[in-house]
């Protein structure tokens, strides 16, 4: 959960690009959206558990921010269907890397279209929840290909399986964490990540 010192950095040069344009407004809205998911952040880092509907807040931030900051022409929506997200505590920034994943691996190369994030939340079961994050970006192994090229590997979605093999070695479950294509057949296929992410009632 450590922030990345290269998103800050870009973060307050777009901040000192906003200002002389006198966008004074939406630098205000940056900074604010900024502080406020760097708080939670700083808050949640060493946590096993905390508050999904803080979780899902800081998914929030992140995705305004970035489109703030980005420009980028996408659309996300993020689904809990009947859970009530106030009953639940969640292990923390599961999501988080997957998402970050999308917005500058998978949407970046689309070229007309509009990319469109859902995350979907399935009904809690025992132990976990399953969470589906999909997208209509480049796919996830187009977007493994660029990025053996640039030799980047996502150390979040690394961490994410890294604690999800570690919660079921201590706890003798078998929580799955699933990343394919969505569309195999068209030509920005889309991923779909599967996660079952702990979670137990406040």
């Amino acid at each position: 959960g450590k922030i990345n010192p290269h998103f800050i950095s870009n973060s307050l040069a777009v901040i000192e690009s906003f200002i002389p344009d006198t966008k004074l407004r939406i630098a205000n809205e940056y900074i604010y959206e900024l502080s406020q998911m760097m708080r939670r952040m700083i808050e949640f880092s060493g946590e096993e558990y905390i508050p999904l509907h803080e979780d899902i807040e800081l998914v929030h931030e992140y995705l305004r921010i970035e489109k703030l900051r980005t420009n980028m022409n996408f659309e996300y929506k993020i689904n809990t269907g009947l859970m009530d997200v106030e009953d639940y505590m969640v292990a923390p920034l599961m999501i988080g890397s997957f998402v970050e994943n999308v917005i500058k691996h998978g949407f970046p190369m689309l070229k007309t279209r509009q990319g469109l994030l859902t995350i979907d939340f399935g009904k809690p079961q025992k132990g976990y929840v399953e969470c589906m994050i999909t997208d209509n970006g480049i796919g996830w192994k187009k977007a493994q290909d660029v990025r053996k090229k640039k030799s980047r590997i996502s150390k979040g979605i690394a961490v994410a399986r890294e604690r999800l093999d570690l919660y079921n070695m201590l706890n003798n479950t078998h929580l799955k964490l699933i990343i394919q294509d969505l569309f195999p057949d068209e030509e920005d296929k889309g991923t779909i990540v599967t996660i079952d992410i702990p979670i137990k009632k406040r």
